[in-house]
């Protein structure tokens, strides 16, 4: 097939049966057959040699390849999550938290945050597995037990003590005697675990590799995802950054933050 162009009328004539060698004299009387003996393509393109009217190549306008551009990406693109990099920008609450429409903070999400680009008239409450493991398995969740932990080591000395400080924050009241007793066992029993058991160090990557699909070739890509904020983080509280005796009471506080009592108001 081949395209030439009619620069007086500004158009494209497609022939499709025309071979990609040809002269002037050939499009005319093609041109002649097809619309009548009136006709003629004065104008093909400036390529062609009037003169001579040597053979020329006339590459077409339009690519005739199926397109494979804009890259289509399966699955997502959005930028992997960052938090802030202070604690005092980061531990804070909820309500109080800065939330971007086009990126969901990933704990919230989970817990029914509504979508931010359309009304919510009411709040949807589910009850699913992954909040289960969130809340036992999350750094979020897990950090905040190191930092009650701490707050208890440094407000009460003995573990009778933080036992029941720990009750009055968490949950408004005092322990019962069985309650009690049966906690302190749990945190004897684990303060022996910890101190056979020593947790590796966390650190946090300046840039991670993303791994994505084209859509159209099926193709894998990879590329580096910059994440600056962990240049300059701050940390918080890790198990490698705490004794033994620390992180046994924060699995007793762990185990406070996921009771019903604490979950759900009555």
């Amino acid at each position: 097939m081949a395209v030439v162009y009619n620069r007086e009328q500004s158009s494209l004539l497609f022939i499709p049966e025309m071979p990609v060698t040809f002269s002037l004299e050939v499009v005319n009387a093609h041109i002649r057959n097809r619309h009548g003996p009136y006709s003629e393509f004065r104008t093909v393109c400036s390529a062609l040699d009037r003169e001579s009217e040597s053979a020329v190549w006339v590459k077409p306008e339009i690519n005739m390849e199926i397109a494979l551009q804009p890259r289509m990406i399966q699955f997502s693109l959005a930028p992997a999550y960052q938090p802030s990099a202070t604690r005092d920008e980061r531990n804070r609450r909820t309500i109080y938290a800065y939330h971007v429409r086009g990126q969901s903070d990933p704990f919230t999400e989970l817990f029914n945050q509504p979508n931010p680009n359309e009304s919510c008239e009411l709040r949807e409450t589910a009850a699913v597995t992954p909040q289960v493991f969130s809340l036992l398995n999350s750094d979020l969740i897990n950090d905040r037990s190191i930092a009650l932990a701490l707050r208890l080591q440094e407000e009460q000395k003995t573990l009778d003590k933080q036992i029941e400080r720990a009750f009055r924050l968490v949950l408004g009241r005092t322990p019962s005697a069985p309650e009690r007793d049966r906690l302190k066992k749990y945190i004897l029993d684990m303060q022996a675990y910890h101190h056979q058991t020593e947790p590796d160090p966390v650190s946090y990557p300046t840039q991670i590799t993303r791994s994505l699909v084209e859509e159209f070739t099926g193709q894998p890509f990879k590329y580096q995802e910059i994440l600056p904020v962990f240049e300059q983080y701050e940390p918080d509280k890790k198990p490698a950054d705490v004794t033994a005796e620390t992180r046994a009471l924060a699995d007793f506080c762990l185990l406070l933050f996921n009771t019903n009592e604490f979950m759900y108001i009555k």
